[in-house]
């Protein structure tokens, strides 16, 4: 850290201790390390929504790698901890004289195999026979039931967090045995997900056989359809194959229907009371809240245009604009209908694709056309990605819409349609007008693309304000509330599921369509609209406030500034190495979303309707 930082060269020391000596000291780090998230992060999250916890430990991976990068740099590490290696000799001979070749089983297969199965036997004895796996498992269930017949939570989950440490270790040591030793592993990492719903979230023996399924099963649809589709179907199998059992055996194989829900508080403003519904609902009741609008409005349309150069429109506000309406649209299908979602890189690549195959089939027509067609080809492939929805919920549907991700994304790169048939694979935005003035190509000027992007943020916005307090959005907010009690006064959850997913994708299509067309201008599909992209946007709604248009708006601005900010301060201020710079951002990035969902978890934006209530009610303490 030291040489990090000023740029010093103290010699790191070696200790060679031997690997079984290495192996307890880690295990003894993870239980300190476990202790530590349990009382600084876990401890004050007791009885929120499963959705919070699951961030929480996105927003913790994001703060270990970056500060693992940063300690212990990116590249890949060799480890040795005496584990035999090679092929199997005996297993080779015998399944030649078989079967008249080998199989080439290795030695490490073979002894991960088997400290697997002795794993699993722990972890199922531990679970069903010993009082602290019973504890556990009745924290898992309900923490305040748990705590009501004398459960230690704090005790049940430094436990817990040990055990996935011990298990992590095990993990690691074979997995870096194999490949190597490196902190990004986050992709690795989400294979699990599909893994569990496989096996059912409660049991160890179905997470087990999920693997089998998943490992095997990939390598052998490599095997046998690679060759058909023109290459390797790369991750997507084991989320699609996830989405077929979370439709028709949502339980998994092994374990119980979990139905999850998404609750999220509304803050409405007390003492200013109005006489009628519609005096009521209006988007902005206070005055002053008018005269911000309309101030912000001026600003943004007349003064802005004529003083922006090249630099503060690609760097912040092109970004902020295009990620606002992604965030919007995911806004309305996370915060508003209550329908996770991880897929909107996924969606973002097919606005863009869309709009780039109008654009180069269509030349006359304007670029305004080709971005509104594109986000409703988007919708439409939003709601086939939103059927499975009609039956799962929760992290399962999170898993559906990683499927998607994932697949979108690998059907852009195979298909040479989609590209026109290019040598690289990369897709071109040719030079668009509206109105006369270039707004994509090289001849674009800054102001043009501002303004082009402006104006379709603000028609989201209105558009989506008014449709989340209109009676679509009531419909969609009743089912995020209770999709039992919806139904039963009469709400259609068919209608108001789809359309919330035709909605959200409508508007993350407009957004990946300006992303290419007039951000980037040229995309390469797996580095522009990648898993990262999705987890981008989420935090933004997160960080700005779920069930909230101005936390779109919020969560945008502050994740599009933070990383510029960072880099002036540390790159161009303390002159500080680039790569450091983005170590310190991915921690401050992920320390942030975990201060959020701990300190505030509905965002900037119920800061904001505090602040705003403090100063209504000033002086006044209540």
């Amino acid at each position: 850290l030291i040489n990090a930082v000023f740029g010093t060269d103290i010699h790191h020391f070696g200790w060679h201790l031997p690997a079984l000596i290495g192996i307890l000291l880690t295990m003894a780090i993870m239980v300190l390390l476990a202790w530590l998230v349990q009382k600084i992060i876990f401890k004050h999250l007791v009885n929120q929504e499963p959705i919070i916890l699951f961030m929480a430990t996105i927003g913790l991976a994001y703060f270990m790698e970056g500060f693992g990068d940063l300690m212990w740099g990116g590249e890949i590490k060799k480890l040795d901890v005496g584990i035999p290696q090679g092929i199997n000799l005996w297993i080779d001979e015998a399944t030649y004289n078989i079967f008249d070749y080998g199989f080439f089983i290795d030695n490490l297969d073979i002894f991960a195999t088997i400290v697997a199965a002795i794993l699993v036997l722990a972890l199922v004895a531990f679970s069903q026979y010993t009082k602290q796996g019973r504890a556990m498992r009745a924290v898992a269930d309900d923490h305040q039931a748990a705590l009501s017949v004398g459960v230690s939570l704090n005790f049940i989950w430094v436990m817990v967090w040990s055990l996935a440490g011990f298990v992590a270790l095990v993990a690691g040591i074979m997995w870096g045995t194999k490949s190597g030793v490196q902190f990004s592993l986050s992709l690795i990492a989400l294979k699990a997900l599909p893994v569990l719903m496989l096996g059912g979230f409660t049991s160890i023996p179905g997470a087990i056989v999920g693997g089998l399924i998943i490992g095997v099963g990939e390598k052998m649809f490599e095997f046998l359809v690679g060759p058909l589709i023109g290459g390797a179907t790369e991750n997507w199998f084991a989320y699609v194959l996830a989405l077929l059992f979370l439709v028709f055996r949502p339980q998994g194989l092994f374990g119980e229907k979990i139905i999850e829900r998404v609750y999220i508080m509304l803050y409405r403003e007390a003492g200013d009371f109005k006489t009628t519904y519609k005096e009521d609902n209006q988007t902005f009741p206070i005055k002053f809240d008018r005269y911000r609008y309309y101030f912000v409005l001026i600003v943004a349309f007349l003064i802005i245009p004529f003083w922006i150069n090249d630099y503060w429109v690609n760097a912040i506000f092109l970004p902020f604009l295009i990620y606002s309406i992604a965030a919007i649209g995911l806004n309305i299908l996370v915060g508003y209908c209550g329908q996770v979602s991880l897929g909107t890189g996924g969606f973002m690549a097919v606005g863009a694709y869309a709009v780039y195959k109008l654009m180069t089939a269509f030349p006359d027509v304007s670029i305004m056309i080709h971005v509104v067609l594109a986000g409703a080809i988007t919708a439409c492939v939003g709601v086939l990605f939103g059927l499975p929805s009609l039956r799962i919920k929760g992290f399962y549907l999170a898993v559906a819409t990683l499927a998607a991700q994932f697949f979108l994304v690998w059907i852009f790169n195979r298909v040479p349609w989609f590209y026109n048939y290019s040598a690289s694979g990369q897709i071109n935005a040719p030079e668009r007008t509206f109105f006369g003035v270039p707004v994509t190509g090289a001849n674009a000027d800054s102001w043009a693309t501002y303004l082009f992007c402006l104006i379709i943020l603000t028609v989201c916005g209105i558009v989506a304000r008014n449709l989340t307090r209109g009676s679509i959005g009531r419909k969609w907010m009743a089912i995020r509330d209770m999709d039992i009690a919806a139904e039963i006064i009469g709400v259609n959850p068919l209608s108001a599921k789809l359309s919330a997913f035709a909605v959200s994708s409508f508007f993350i299509g407009i957004s990946g369509a300006l992303f290419f067309g007039v951000y980037l201008g040229a995309v390469e599909v797996g580095e522009a609209f990648g898993i990262n992209k999705s987890f981008l946007v989420l935090f933004m709604i997160i960080i700005g406030g779920l069930g909230s248009i101005f936390g779109s708006f919020a969560g945008a601005a502050f994740l599009v500034l933070l990383p510029v900010l960072l880099k002036n301060l540390f790159v161009a201020g303390l002159g500080w190495q680039p790569d450091l710079a983005t170590h310190l951002e991915f921690m401050i990035v992920g320390g942030l979303i975990i201060l959020f969902l701990v300190v505030e978890p509905h965002g900037i934006a119920q800061l904001w309707r505090l602040a705003k209530e403090k100063l209504r009610l000033w002086p006044f303490p209540y």
